[in-house]
Order: structure tokens, then sequence, then C-alpha cells
């Protein structure tokens, strides 16, 4: 044998070796970022798959679980470059699809979210996560009947996932068929009983209802189970709100706010505690602020038409007054609309 077919030989058995400790180093760091995930060891689990992409910048795995960690954190712009990168690294991967169109979802951006989606549908029909972000994106644009249509046949297609009846529950209550919201919560119990977005959507149903004590038990324990949940916390301040318990719940408003500060939601109720403590003008500026965020806020346009009302603007209280009878927030009475109507302000 000649000494460049035994340097040949010497060579490949190298880069066996090599590789084969690799994917065994791959393997074994994504394990263990896996394992600190369940843990809920972020941190743990963030440098375990950094460290694999060090060994290979394209290990898709490891850049999807990237992803869904910054999803969690709330930073989808940082998630849709994991989900990118694991699509150009394994772009036969639906579930990186899947996960990117949720990414776009939260981003506002339905157009590139619905393109991923039909893709995915187009190559593997039974999707049910597909289905599931379509009836998000309906229900962020209102459109609650195809919402509700898409949601069903996720959970036509997955019974056993609790989102799904969570989703469908949330369109039920979107459009005011609160006995079958609550069917499909009671669905989502049996599912994960200790799951707080059932508790929350239970508060707001009897908020609906006008139980706020009820609402109350129930946006408790979801904040008992998550205590940090923005969402819950403005939730909670609402319902204080309605209690008039105005500096418990300026407290937890404020709150939700520093913990997130694109709720819209929540510049809404804090808008509502100035309108009611009289601080007219920083009432106004929260609703504005609340209004930049969502095209759509509940009865926004009604507490800001009052605030402009107190305020002697009452052509500028007229338009929101207008706003407000056109999106049914049923706020308004004969007194408030006919000056209006009449155009004697």
């Amino acid at each position: 044998m000649c000494l460049r077919t035994v340097f040949i030989l010497i060579s490949l058995t190298i880069c066996f070796v090599s590789c084969t400790n690799d994917k065994e180093r791959l393997s074994s760091l994504l394990s263990a970022g896996n394992s600190a995930l369940n843990k809920n060891d972020v941190d743990v689990a963030r440098k375990a798959y950094a460290k694999s992409l060090t060994i290979d910048p394209c290990f898709s795995p490891a850049l999807n679980k990237l992803g869904q960690i910054s999803m969690k954190r709330k930073r989808p712009t940082e998630a849709l470059n994991y989900y990118d990168k694991a699509i150009k690294c394994q772009p036969d991967s639906i579930s990186y699809f899947v996960n990117r169109a949720y990414a776009f979802y939260e981003l506002n951006q339905f157009n590139k979210a619905m393109t991923d989606i039909q893709f995915i549908i187009k190559q593997r029909p039974e999707t049910s996560e597909a289905y599931h972000v379509q009836g998000l994106i309906a229900t962020k644009i209102r459109d609650f009947n195809s919402a509700l249509s898409f949601s069903s046949k996720a959970i036509s297609l997955d019974q056993k996932k609790v989102q799904f009846f969570i989703a469908r529950a949330r369109v039920y209550y979107l459009m005011k068929r609160l006995v079958e919201s609550e069917a499909d919560l009671k669905s989502a119990m049996q599912l994960k009983s200790d799951e707080p977005e059932i508790y929350n959507l239970m508060a707001m149903i009897n908020i609906m209802n006008g139980l706020f004590e009820d609402a109350m038990t129930q946006i408790q324990i979801a904040l008992k189970l998550s205590s940090d949940n923005p969402v819950y916390l403005n939730n909670r301040g609402f319902i204080l709100l309605s209690q008039n318990k105005l500096a418990k719940a300026l407290e937890d408003i404020n709150k939700s706010i520093s913990l997130d500060p694109m709720n819209a939601d929540a510049y809404r109720n804090r808008g509502i505690y100035f309108y009611l403590t009289e601080y007219f003008e920083s009432a106004i500026w929260d609703f504005d602020r609340s209004t930049k965020l969502e095209t759509y806020v509940e009865k926004v346009h009604f507490y800001r038409g009052m605030s402009y009302l107190k305020t002697g603007r009452n052509a500028l209280a007229c338009q929101e007054f207008k706003l407000s009878e056109k999106e049914e927030d049923k706020m308004l009475t004969l007194d408030l609309l006919k000056p209006c109507r009449n155009k004697s302000f």
C-alpha cells in the first residue's frame, strides 16, 4: 500500500471519528438544554443550545429551541431570527414553519403568517396548529365567524391541546356566546386544570355578567398560577376599578404596564382610573396611547368622549361617541347622544 493511500485512509478515519464525536456532543447538548427547559431553567437551556451552535451553526433543533425561548420571553422579533435560520438549515421541517407563523402573528405580520400557514396546509393538511394560528389571526382582526371555523377545525384534528379549547372559548366570549365559552373552558380544565388562562377567561365572563366578586375569585387563581402575568394583573385592576377600590386598581395597572408597556388594555384601564379621579388630561393621554397600540380597544371611545366632554371639547366628544356607538359599546345614554345628533353643542 503506497504512502498516499495510507494518508487518505487515516484522514478519513479521523474525519469519521470527529464527525461522530460532534454528533454525540450536539445530541448531548440538546438533551441538556431540553432537560433544563423542562425544569424552567431558561438560562442553562440557552447556554446549552448556544454552545451547540459553536459546533454546528446550522444545528436547527437548537435554533428552534432558542426561538421558543424568545417567544416565551415576549421577544417575537428575536424569535423570528432564530426560526428563519432554522428553516434555512432544515427547510422540510413543518414545525419550524408553524413556530415562525406564531412569531409573525405576534408581530401583527398577518400576511407573512398566512404565507407560512398556506405552505404548511399544502404540505401537511392535517396540521392542527396551522388552523389554530389562522383562528388567532381571525380573532385579532375581529372576524369572529372565521375564527370560530378555524379554531373548531384545529380541535377536530387534535382534541388534546388545551390552548385550542381556550382559543375557541375566547372567540365565543367575544361573540358574547358565554354558555359555549364556559363549555370550552370546562373541556380545557379537564385537559389541564392548572392552566391560568382558563381562570382568566372565566373572570372575563363574570365581568361581562357583572359578577365582580366571582371574577375576583377567578383572577386570583390565575395570578396564583402566574403571579407576574401583566394581562391578569391588568384584569384584576379593572375588577378593582369596578369595585371602586381605586388605589389598589392603579397599583395593579401600573405594574401591568411596567411588565408589558405595549398592553393597550392597561392604558385604557389607567385612563378610566384618571377619568374617575377627574384627571381628565391624563385620562385622554392614556386613551390616546391605547388606541395607538391597538385598532380596537373595548369602550375606549366612550371614556375618551366623556373626558373630552368634561373638559369642554364637545365636538371631539361627539366624534368619540359616534365611534363608541359604531362599536356597540352600549355605554351611551340618550341624554349624551341627543346634543350630538341635534348638533346643539
